[in-house]
């Protein structure tokens, strides 16, 4: 069957519209086409400067984290009280591992030094 015998009983106004309305639907898939990449780009822009901007906030925060523990370590040295305590439990914690031993079986518990009163008290007796 021959093109031009099948469309021999439509007339030449209605070839017209079926060709034009053909370039439409293709136009129209090729519009949508491009539509849907280019939103599809920008969106995937946004998010990648959403996140990177993220990164930096996130970035500035933990150094501003590590500024403020190395200041707060710095402190500790510096004051008198806080080093004087360390050193006295770590002068008990030495003792009682010459005295008693590291055991094994059973959780080593510190001495207790009251804060106020320099009190030694052993949990473990």
């Amino acid at each position: 069957m021959n093109l031009s015998n099948r469309f021999a009983g439509i007339g030449i106004g209605t070839k017209i519209l079926l060709v034009v309305i053909l370039f439409f639907v293709l136009f129209s898939l090729g519009l949508a086409t491009l539509i849907g990449a280019t939103s599809f780009n920008n969106l995937t822009q946004v998010k990648r400067a959403e996140l990177e901007r993220t990164s930096q906030i996130l970035a500035t925060q933990i150094a501003q984290m590590e500024r403020n523990a190395a200041l707060a370590a710095r402190r500790f040295e510096e004051s008198e009280p806080i080093v004087s305590e360390l050193q006295l439990l770590t002068s008990l914690v030495h003792r009682q591992v010459l005295m008693f031993g590291f055991k094994r079986h059973a959780p080593c518990r510190l001495p207790h030094v009251g804060v106020r009163t320099g009190q030694i008290t052993d949990p473990n007796s």
